[in-house]
């Protein structure tokens, strides 16, 4: 995609843009759940399965 957009990266640069983007997202999922619990509406426990599996994974 950044090819396509005249941008070259080397693979360092990629992997820094990539953990970027992983925190971001990783951010963003915390604070909805956050924001849903402050609210007092809770997650499905589908939803909550899947996000705890998320962490779990990351931190291997």
């Amino acid at each position: 995609m950044l090819a396509d957009e005249g941008l070259e990266i080397n693979e360092k640069e990629a992997e820094e843009i990539l953990d970027l983007l992983y925190f971001l997202g990783k951010l963003t999922v915390n604070q909805l759940v956050k924001n849903s619990t402050d609210n007092n509406i809770k997650p499905s426990a589908k939803r909550m399965r899947s996000i705890k599996t998320r962490e779990r994974n990351s931190k291997t």
